[in-house]
C-alpha cells in the first residue's frame, strides 16, 4: 500500500451482514456451483473489519449486504460470495 493512511487502531470483525442489510448473510452456499464442488455446508466466512466508529457519527456502518451472489452469464465471479459495506464518511449535523 503506497503512503501511510491514518486509522483506527482497533479493527474489530464487525458481522453485521444479516443484520445491517436484506438477504440471508451466508458467503459460501451451495447454490454457487463452484462452492458446492467442495460438499461443505453454507455458512458466513467472510466479514466486515471496522473500527469503533467516532462519537460524531464517522465511521458508523450503514449498510452491510452480501455481493456478487448471482451467476451473471451463466458463470460466478468466485467461489464465495462478497461482503459490501457503506460507512458514514460526514459527521453527525447536531
Amino acid at each position: 500500500m503506497p503512503g501511510r493512511l491514518a486509522g483506527p487502531k482497533r479493527l474489530l470483525p464487525r458481522r453485521l451482514v444479516h443484520g445491517g442489510g436484506p438477504g440471508h448473510g451466508s458467503t459460501w452456499s451451495n447454490t454457487n456451483s463452484y462452492a458446492a464442488l467442495e460438499y461443505e455446508p453454507g455458512r458466513r466466512i467472510d466479514c466486515v473489519f471496522a473500527g469503533l466508529p467516532l462519537r460524531s457519527g464517522l465511521g458508523q456502518i450503514l449498510v452491510c449486504r452480501v455481493v456478487c451472489d448471482d451467476e451473471v452469464n451463466s458463470a460466478w465471479p468466485s467461489d464465495h460470495f462478497g461482503v459490501c459495506a457503506e460507512l458514514c464518511s460526514e459527521p453527525d449535523a447536531g
